[in-house]
């Protein structure tokens, strides 16, 4: 059984016998901020008609929906450019729903989001205000623009050497039997692909775009939200706030509890129907 099937049928398993319809998210917290909103708009009646499944990673996810032509997708952008995007979603009409953010820990880095998540009482803690609130959270935001964009520029590079045959176009023992020089022309069409300079160049040039970018673009489309959550805002939020610090976990389950359905996934809920 290969992995994605697992999970397929873990799924199947939670919805049992009951007609429920179904949306596969990548991981547990994705689960639980979907969850949360649910809860909150309609508790206690969303649960007899959805079932929120876990595919474990986003390739799990299309192949789950490959298998399964009735249930919807939400996954996150990650690295994806708007015309990959474009392209798995044109496999799944209307089942596949991208975020419109890096990740769904990108929904808990904007500071002037994360203060209204927060209670009356824990703002007053926050002596230096809504603004200094914000100075603490953004300080090293320019060393996590760096780490984005060189994570934009060298995570894809796998995908995209896999798809020039790396490294199985060399391992059948019928490759072995081609002459010398179409293997010599595979490893070269890898190495053109892998040349350090092109892909300097490449993080460069994400590296300018990415600084240009307003503040609200460098936290949800560039910053890789899960790092910078569990490494920024998890450890700086608690000094904030006077309180003892927590696991990163915790921290963002607290704030999903006290958060509203953001507006630039009203589009998305409204598409797959949830309550």
């Amino acid at each position: 059984m290969s992995g994605w099937t697992k999970f397929r049928d873990t799924i199947r398993a939670e919805v049992g016998a009951l007609p429920r319809r179904v949306v596969v998210v990548e991981g547990m917290n994705d689960k639980a901020f979907i969850e949360s909103l649910l809860t909150q708009r309609a508790p206690g009646a969303w649960e007899p008609n959805w079932v929120i499944g876990v595919a474990g990673k986003k390739g799990h996810l299309l192949d789950i929906l490959e298998d399964q032509p009735n249930w919807f997708g939400l996954t996150d952008r990650d690295e994806w450019t708007a015309a990959d995007a474009a392209a798995q979603q044109a496999r799944f009409p209307n089942r596949l729903f991208v975020l419109p953010r890096y990740c769904m820990e990108s929904y808990f880095t904007v500071a002037n989001e994360l203060w209204t998540m927060l209670g009356a009482s824990q703002q007053a803690n926050v002596a230096a205000g809504p603004q200094g609130f914000e100075a603490a959270l953004i300080a090293n935001v320019p060393q996590w623009v760096r780490h984005g964009a060189l994570w934009h520029t060298v995570n894809p590079l796998w995908a995209g050497i896999r798809a020039l045959g790396f490294k199985e176009a060399l391992l059948e023992f019928a490759a072995a039997q081609q002459g010398d020089a179409l293997i010599e022309a595979k490893l070269n069409q890898w190495h053109t692909y892998l040349d350090p300079h092109t892909i300097m160049a490449s993080f460069q040039t994400n590296l300018a775009t990415a600084t240009a970018a307003p503040l609200f673009d460098k936290l949800t489309q560039w910053i890789h939200g899960k790092y910078f959550f569990r490494e920024t805002i998890a450890t700086v939020l608690p000094g904030l706030l006077g309180v003892p610090a927590q696991s990163a976990d915790k921290t963002l389950a607290d704030l999903q509890k006290r958060m509203t359905l953001p507006a630039d996934l009203q589009s998305i809920w409204n598409a797959i129907g949830l309550p």
